[in-house]
């Protein structure tokens, strides 16, 4: 968690410098792209309860079918571990939405148009994901669809609280809900551990 602030706070420095260095006057908020709204709150439930909808419909058929060999953890600890592991995913989720889909994504944007600009946002979300652990080229392919998603998220609404509400449910039902690794990463299995079986891809 301390990582994920430590970037979030890199971030909101270095991109506030670029801000200044440009002439453009702006919240924080604003050059992080959470801009203060009434919608905000519904925009980032909204975009929690599609990424959950979306986990759950890819991991209910490896259920069905057996795929998926589950154990619970019902120790005290567990629940801490479930509490911490939300409140990490939540902020890396915002950490990596701002570095790719905050100040650059609106830059990029204004060079090259907003098609190239998914195009390439998304490619480079992916691509940041190749050196995870266990990373395979379908995961990357994965990955790269997932910041189509969440850019598309950003044009639609002009803020970050739908894109980071997806990315936090995408993560935190896969590693936490269904206790399955997140980029390779299985730490965030606290109360449902899980094993699947099959060919890796």
């Amino acid at each position: 968690m301390l990582a994920a602030l430590f970037l979030l706070f890199l971030l909101a420095v270095g991109f506030s410098i670029l801000q200044a260095i440009a002439h453009r006057h702006s919240t924080l908020r604003e050059v992080l792209g959470l801009p203060k709204r009434p919608t905000s709150r519904r925009e980032w439930t909204l975009g929690a309860a599609v990424g959950w909808g979306c986990v759950v419909l890819a991991v209910l058929p490896m259920t069905l079918t057996g795929k998926l060999d589950v154990q619970l953890w019902m120790q005290p600890r567990a629940i801490w571990l479930l509490l911490l592991n939300l409140l990490t995913l939540g902020i890396a989720a915002l950490a990596e939405e701002v570095a790719f889909r905050g100040y650059p994504f609106r830059r990029l944007i204004e060079a090259t148009g907003p098609v190239a600009a998914t195009i390439g946002m998304s490619l480079l979300f992916g691509l940041g994901h190749a050196m995870n652990p266990g990373a395979t080229w379908m995961g990357v392919l994965v990955t790269m669809l997932a910041g189509l998603l969440f850019s598309v998220a950003w044009l639609r609404t002009h803020g970050l609280w739908l894109s980071w509400g997806l990315h936090f449910a995408w993560n935190a039902s896969i590693g936490v809900l269904f206790g399955l690794p997140i980029s390779g990463i299985s730490d965030f299995a606290s109360v449902v551990q899980t094993r699947a079986f099959g060919p890796s891809g």
